[in-house]
């Protein structure tokens, strides 16, 4: 009875005319995915293809609620997204991956390994703000995409990798010098400047 009046509140909220409406209800859906994971799902989709930008961009947060209920719909729901065409959609929902580092090691490192080879920049981009989370699954990995990042043509890349590059002095303290050294002197003052820290 209490999950039907809760999933029927959300439906609701996601339905309602009014954007305030739909935002707030948007803000708190990751709390129904894991009451019911077929409505967050539903709700999920109907709020990411909403008319209004700020409700999409709220609605995408909410995906990571879902990797613990239903890990496959996440990869799912994860592989729709970084291929969609609105680039807000894409570069949101790459930012979500790092949770699934918890829940399956193995789809985190293929997926980031994807992600950050990808031929959209917003996918390479989000993918680079994960990769500290593969710091301690797969350092050497971790390693080699740090560097790929530090050593990528696109000053965003540059920059969201930077910003991992803390975490690789305890894993490689050589190849963090020779990164951070490489970073100081990029052409770029906002990657410097992530560097610098």
């Amino acid at each position: 009875r209490r999950r039907i009046l809760v999933t029927r509140m959300y439906e609701d909220g996601m339905s309602s005319d009014n954007i305030s409406v739909r935002y707030g209800t948007a803000q708190s859906l990751a709390a129904l995915a894991p009451i019911d994971s077929i409505k967050f799902v539903e709700l999920y989709e109907k709020g990411i293809w909403d008319n209004d930008t700020d409700v999409r961009q709220i609605t995408i947060r909410t995906l990571t609620a879902l990797a613990p209920v239903d890990p496959d719909k996440f990869v799912k729901l994860y592989k729709e997204g970084i291929n969609n065409e609105g680039r807000f959609i894409r570069s949101g929902t790459s930012r979500t991956l790092n949770v699934l580092a918890l829940i399956s090691h193995n789809r985190f490192v293929e997926l980031v390994e994807e992600g950050i080879s990808d031929g959209n920049r917003f996918v390479r981009s989000g993918t680079a703000e994960t990769l500290t989370a593969l710091a301690h699954i797969n350092p050497d990995k971790f390693v080699r995409l740090v560097e790929k990042g530090i050593n990528n043509e696109d000053k965003f890349i540059r920059r969201e990798t930077a910003e991992a590059l803390a975490t690789l002095v305890s894993i490689n303290p050589n190849k963090f010098i020779e990164l951070y050294e490489k970073g100081m002197n990029d052409k770029k003052t906002e990657v410097r400047q992530k560097i610098a820290g």
